[in-house]
């Protein structure tokens, strides 16, 4: 978005980017994708729900190239976080994303990798890596136990994690 307007981002000094898939998910590239003999792949049939959002769908697909989806911008510093649900996803929701997606043995929070959540397409150019799943980056419980239970008492965890990305904002 800074790349595409100008005004935003002449008043952006810095953006911290939490689970966003820079350069796609394969999550995307599977619900979009055809099934056997042109017939509607199962997982497209979520795209109903999604009708007014297949464009964003679209822009979430894997890219082959070594750019993210759009250019960094002079003068804004950039610092991503990537989440990594484990090797075996809580979340019946993100379980199940994870295999849409066909991660295999990559490290992802069941929608995007680690290496998408970098501006490098790397690990390494991740600021941290947060244990959670991709609703757990925003406080969305994983289990089914702790989500009868956040029902009822909704669980701070993610706040902690959120209110140390403040002092990066102060890094000189």
């Amino acid at each position: 978005m800074l790349a595409r307007d100008k005004d935003i981002a002449r008043r952006v000094k810095c953006l911290i980017t939490v689970a966003t898939p820079h350069f796609g998910s394969p999550v995307a590239n599977a619900v979009l994708k055809r099934g056997p003999l042109g017939l509607p792949n199962p997982t497209r049939l979520l795209t109903h729900y999604f009708a007014e959002d297949l464009g964003a769908l679209k822009d979430l697909r894997v890219r082959k190239d070594d750019y993210p989806q759009d250019e960094n911008v002079d003068g804004v510093k950039y610092f991503c976080v990537g989440c990594d649900g484990g090797p075996i996803h809580r979340s019946p929701v993100f379980a199940l994303t994870a295999s849409i997606g066909g991660f295999g043995d990559v490290r992802n929070d069941g929608v995007v990798s680690l290496e998408s959540a970098s501006l490098t397409n790397h690990r390494e150019g991740l600021r941290t890596t947060w244990p959670v799943d991709h609703g757990g980056a925003i406080g969305w419980p994983s289990g089914v136990g702790e989500t009868t239970s956040a029902a009822q008492h909704p669980p701070p965890d993610h706040q902690q994690r959120y209110e140390e990305l403040l002092g990066w904002l102060l890094e000189p």
